[in-house]
């Protein structure tokens, strides 16, 4: 059999969607399981399907929300893009205001002591390319980063 997870963020309001969705599907493709998984801090419901789950696009499209995909992608191609960085912790937030995809990144090191961070904003269909251009500028600032025993005190969000 296959299966489709639902992962969705732990609020209440997100849990719910993803009850809604697990009916839509559950409605529309026969012959698979549905499971819903818990991400904290996920944002936005994401489905994932395995095996030939993936003929069940059509069925699905009105579940789909252009905009918070583009999000989704600009943050996961940032992370993509800033790659392997030993002892560090690599964070994306993207938000759409009408037209347009605003992202923040962050690349700091696990203890605390530096961090680098920048933010972009560009055309709604432009996400992953600036996805790229600001991992270069993370990476970059992140390259110049303070010696040892040099604190930086971290914001409480990016």
């Amino acid at each position: 059999m296959d299966t489709i997870r639902l992962a969705t963020s732990d609020g209440t309001a997100e849990l719910r969607r993803a009850q809604t969705a697990r009916r839509a599907i559950e409605g529309a493709v026969k012959g698979v399981h549905v499971a819903t998984v818990v991400s904290p801090g996920q944002g936005a419901i994401a489905i994932l399907a395995s095996g030939s789950a993936s003929g069940i696009r059509r069925p699905l499209g009105p579940l789909d929300d252009p905009r918070a995909r583009r999000c989704v992608c600009a943050e996961r191609t940032f992370a993509r893009a800033v790659g392997d960085f030993p002892g560090a912790v690599v964070a994306a937030h993207a938000k759409v205001r009408e037209d347009r995809i605003e992202l923040r990144g962050l690349i700091a090191e696990e203890a605390g002591r530096w961090m680098a961070r920048d933010a972009a904003e560009a055309e709604f269909i432009l996400g992953d390319i600036i996805a790229r251009e600001l991992a270069e500028s993370c990476r970059d600032t992140a390259g110049r980063r303070p010696r040892e025993g040099v604190t930086l005190k971290l914001p409480a969000s990016i």
